[in-house]
């Protein structure tokens, strides 16, 4: 990435700066460096956490296809595989499990009498175990991060939220010039809108008490920003 980024002012390459240099392109706003350098990572979740994933179009996936995928083969054990979502009770894991073992017998019923994988398919759940290589440029990454881990666009599903915490730790550890400013980036976002709700709070309360333990919220809160910077 440095040298794609000194040849536009055709700059050298020292020993060591490519760190300080691509973060300062980074936090100048240059993102467009980041395309000429790409991560890829082999994951294993749900299917329906798999199309929350292919809504990052510059992303390039090679998935497990249910269409040739026979899960009443021995290579797959003759059985379909699933993520358990992390319910709140017993009941409600009990109902999903109950679920999917119906599924899965649907679908061995209708693969015994011949029914092809790829239209058997359609009786399976949601949460199906797949597996998928996902390749993108760093800039990309950046977007899924702030998406899908920092909840920057809206709360992220929870079941996302723990691929895209590996995701994220392999990325701050593999490039830290960048995830490291993104991080900081993201969390003055958060705090941001945190102090503009306080604000907002402060400003509906009539009840003086409340509005000054408002402003001790707002006060810690942009202390926590100014660290942030």
């Amino acid at each position: 990435m440095e040298e794609a980024g000194r040849t536009c002012r055709k700059s050298d390459c020292g020993v060591g700066t490519a760190a300080k240099f691509i973060r300062g392109l980074f936090k100048s706003g240059h993102h467009t460096i980041l395309e000429h350098a790409v991560a890829s990572f082999r994951v294993t979740c749900s299917r329906g956490v798999s199309h929350e994933f292919v809504r990052h179009r510059l992303m390039v996936f090679s998935q497990e296809s249910t269409r040739y995928c026979d899960y009443t083969k021995d290579k797959h054990d003759n059985e379909i595989k699933v993520i358990c979502p992390p319910f709140d009770n017993d009941e409600d894991r009990e109902d999903f499990i109950a679920s999917c073992e119906e599924s899965e017998r649907r679908y061995q019923k209708m693969r015994a009498r011949g029914c092809k994988p790829e239209l058997a398919r359609s009786v399976l759940p949601t949460d199906l175990k797949t597996e998928f290589v996902v390749t993108a440029n760093l800039r990309e990454w950046c977007l899924f991060l702030r998406q899908r881990y920092y909840g920057l666009t809206g709360r992220p599903h929870p079941m996302m939220l723990e691929v895209s915490t590996m995701i994220r730790a392999l990325l701050m550890s593999g490039c830290p010039e960048v995830f490291d400013v993104l991080d900081r980036e993201a969390r003055r976002i958060s705090l941001t809108e945190k102090i503009l709700a306080k604000v907002k709070d402060m400003c509906d309360h009539l009840n003086q008490v409340e509005a000054n333990n408002d402003i001790l919220d707002i006060a810690s809160l942009y202390e926590e920003y100014e660290e942030a910077a």
